[in-house]
């Protein structure tokens, strides 16, 4: 039998009157500046596992003394009772922040699954990154910023989770520093264990939302740490990841605009009218910028000399794959390369991205020469793209919700 993708662990989790201080923002999501504020502002802040040298001025660049200092500060965080032990569970996890409600499920998934396409992705990573994160890994003995990931829901699971929701006592309820309300629930209780353990056994195949790195790093610890174990049998804990699974129904996903700052030597005519040749182009009439939103897949809005158009791809021009047919792709292939001039999306410098939760009223604040709105791709386009073995373009995808960190740490 082959192991399981998905099971319980023991978890490391804050106790209940100092939880709000040791859960910080995602680690991805931090500049260098608000990182150090928020250690310098809080010594129980988990993000001192991570950079302990901003503490103490040790390590010049090396850092894998950060990473022995990080890893002394974990072994005292659980010795003073900081982070407090808990028995094997799976955990469940609600994220409100106003009327949106996501809930997924906290375990530790195989990462294995990397190379056997169980676990799939739609972005490619770095090596140079993925080393330092192992390093991190390897040395600190620990994941602290858990990866999300997706599945296609699964009723019976769906129910239960609900179910745990409405009628248990969370072990942790609290309001993070960003508004948002965070409950835990743990599933502890060896025959609901091995009940969860059933209905988790049936999701065949899990995607990567957020963590390419750390699933990429993870899995070349794995390697190495078995490797140099001639017992290694693979269920050892340094071969799984602390992940958070949202079914595909409680996730969010927002795309990136396109800013470009200047036509490439064009006039503006010449590229409307180069991009009439390729794709149907109307102005819009919109009294704010909101209206000028596109209505489907296969629009894109544009904004060029202050005036809002719909770009509208023609059908013939649009593949029957997943990837090919991304609004990204099509924009890419039609516009931003044949017109504009631009080959490279991740190093042209004319290219700016903006996040599509700002709004298009930030492409009419941003000082761009020409603006493209893409409508946003489902959770499904990123799966079908995953299960293609493409990868989606640059800054196609902003999932929400985003995982803080330390709200549950995993030991190895």
């Amino acid at each position: 039998m082959s192991r399981p993708l998905i099971r319980p662990f023991p978890g490391y989790i804050p106790r209940a009157d100092v939880i709000e201080g040791v859960v910080a923002p995602p680690v991805s999501s931090i500049t260098t500046d608000r990182y150090e504020q928020l250690v310098a502002d809080n010594p129980n802040s988990i993000l001192h596992l991570l950079g302990s040298a901003i503490d103490t001025g040790e390590g010049g660049s090396d850092p894998t003394l950060y990473d022995e200092l990080g890893a002394a500060r974990l072994q005292a965080m659980i010795e003073e009772g900081t982070l407090e032990r808990h028995p094997e569970a799976f955990y469940v996890l609600s994220i409100q922040k106003g009327e949106k409600v996501h809930v997924g499920i906290v375990c530790e998934v195989d990462t294995a699954g990397v190379e056997d396409n169980r676990i799939r992705r739609h972005e490619n990573t770095r090596s140079e990154t993925e080393d330092l994160v192992a390093r991190h890994l390897d040395i600190i003995g620990a994941h602290t910023d858990p990866v999300a990931m997706t599945y296609r829901a699964q009723p019976e699971l769906e129910a239960a989770i609900r179910s745990i929701v409405a009628n248990r006592t969370p072990i942790r309820e609290f309001v993070a520093d960003d508004g948002s309300r965070l409950r835990l629930w743990a599933v502890a209780d060896a025959q609901k264990i091995r009940h969860m353990t059933s209905l988790v056994s049936k999701i065949p195949v899990v995607y990567i939302t957020d963590g390419h790195h750390r699933t990429a790093a993870a899995n070349r610890l794995r390697r190495q740490r078995a490797a140099a174990n001639p017992d290694h049998t693979g269920d050892e804990p340094y071969s799984y990841l602390l992940t958070v699974l949202f079914a595909e129904d409680q996730l969010e996903l927002h795309g990136f605009n396109r800013a470009v700052m200047d036509l490439g030597g064009l006039d503006p005519a010449a590229v409307l009218s180069r991009i009439a040749a390729v794709a149907e182009v109307e102005e819009l009439a919109v009294a704010y910028a909101e209206e000028a939103r596109p209505l489907s897949t296969g629009m894109v809005a544009m904004l060029l000399e202050g005036r809002w158009h719909r770009i509208t791809f023609r059908a013939d021009d649009i593949p029957d794959d997943a990837h090919g047919s991304l609004d990204a792709v099509l924009l890419q292939k039609l516009i931003l390369d044949p017109v504009l001039g631009i080959t490279d999306t991740r190093a042209d410098r004319r290219l700016h991205y903006i996040p599509g939760p700002a709004g298009l009223a930030a492409m009419e604040q941003h000082d761009a020469a020409i603006g493209f709105v893409l409508h946003a791709a489902a959770v499904s386009d990123v799966m079908a793209v995953a299960d293609e073995g493409a990868v989606m373009p640059p800054k196609s995808t902003w999932f929400s919700p985003k995982i803080k960190t330390g709200l549950v740490v995993r030991l190895f």
